[in-house]
């Protein structure tokens, strides 16, 4: 397999990938082929890109495709890159693929790159009739690829006194659908909530069983988004756990979906609450495996920090994680996992 981190250039036009080779020539590459696993359905593939841009979104990083199918993540930390190498070997059912460091193993990449047609730019999305309502909705998602809008992020092992640059353990993964991109594909439709919800379901439900079956392949927690409606589940493993809302809780369904998950052997988390209405939760009692708490400083204020003491920090996850202070806070706690821009490469 092999996975390509960058636009190679063009032999006779100037191509992204020249440009950007002189403000990027420090860091990693990865060079993806379409090969075993990943020459198969299509979605896959487009897990593989998705996990790709995920983490040249967070590593600032670039991604390029070539007329072969090929992908490549150009200009990623080494660990970065390393990791992106290990889940998509696993995805493609393949050793990972080789990692090239740059400048010194910049040869070979220019070697391929010499070669290699950058794929043309996407054409526009198929045009639906403008159809207001739910009828207008369901017709734009028929049209959407839902793994355009999954985004990957690692889950980390916090260590107590434990900063940015210091090493944590693996503890998983989160894929998530981007509501903001979701709602700039859905234009004026995605702002009533109501439609932007039934959206959300629509595409995690497409996405359910494939994804299923990719976090067989892989160890530890993976954390998939859940339609709020009771679906038929695929058998899970453990450490497979379905993402629910907070507000979920009050759906007249949730019994039975609780149910229907326990019985498939799926886990249960439930995003929320926020940080300044956690001292109006018990959280020893919301119905679930998990709780997702979205760092901010608030959480380090005294009631959302007795409120959080009171829990099992083994059920406690923080997302968001953007520098040293929520680093240090989930260490000091002792929190199940962590995940954000802080833990990403």
């Amino acid at each position: 397999m092999t996975v390509t981190i960058a636009e190679p250039p063009r032999p006779v036009a100037a191509s992204p990938l020249a440009a950007a080779l002189p403000r990027l020539l420090a860091g990693a590459a990865l060079r993806v082929a379409p090969e075993a696993r990943l020459a198969g359905p299509a979605s896959r593939r487009r897990m593989a890109r998705a996990l790709l841009l995920d983490v040249s979104e967070a590593a600032g990083s670039q991604v390029f495709e070539t007329l072969a199918g090929e992908l490549l993540l150009f200009g990623a930390p080494p660990r970065a890159a390393t990791q992106a190498a290990l889940q998509l070997g696993r995805l493609a059912g393949l050793p990972p693929p080789p990692v090239w460091l740059l400048p010194q193993d910049a040869a070979p990449l220019l070697a391929w790159a010499q070669d290699a047609v950058l794929a043309p730019p996407a054409g526009p999305p198929a045009l639906v009739p403008p159809t207001p309502g739910l009828a207008g909705l369901d017709a734009r998602l028929e049209v959407l690829a839902p793994e355009r809008l999954l985004r990957s992020r690692p889950l980390r092992r916090p260590v107590p006194g434990g900063g940015p640059g210091t090493a944590m353990a693996t503890a998983g993964v989160r894929l998530r659908l981007c509501r903001r991109d979701l709602a700039a594909e859905l234009g004026t439709l995605a702002a009533d909530p109501d439609l932007l919800r039934h959206a959300e379901d629509r595409l995690a439900t497409r996405l359910l069983h494939p994804l299923a079956a990719w976090a067989l392949e892989f160890p530890g927690l993976w954390l998939l988004p859940l339609p709020r409606a009771v679906t038929p589940l695929p058998p899970a493993r453990p450490g497979l756990i379905g993402v629910l809302p907070l507000a979920a809780v009050g759906d007249a369904g949730f019994g039975a979906a609780r149910q229907a998950l326990a019985a498939q052997g799926w886990g249960l988390a439930l995003e929320g609450p926020e940080a300044a209405s956690l001292s109006l939760f018990d959280l020893t009692a919301l119905p679930a495996d998990l709780l997702l708490l979205r760092w901010s400083s608030a959480l380090a204020e005294p009631a959302a920090l007795a409120a959080l003491r009171r829990a099992d920090p083994a059920r406690l996850v923080l997302t968001a994680a953007a520098g040293a202070e929520a680093l240090e806070f989930a260490g000091r706690l002792g929190l199940a996992a962590v995940s954000g821009p802080a833990v990403a490469g």
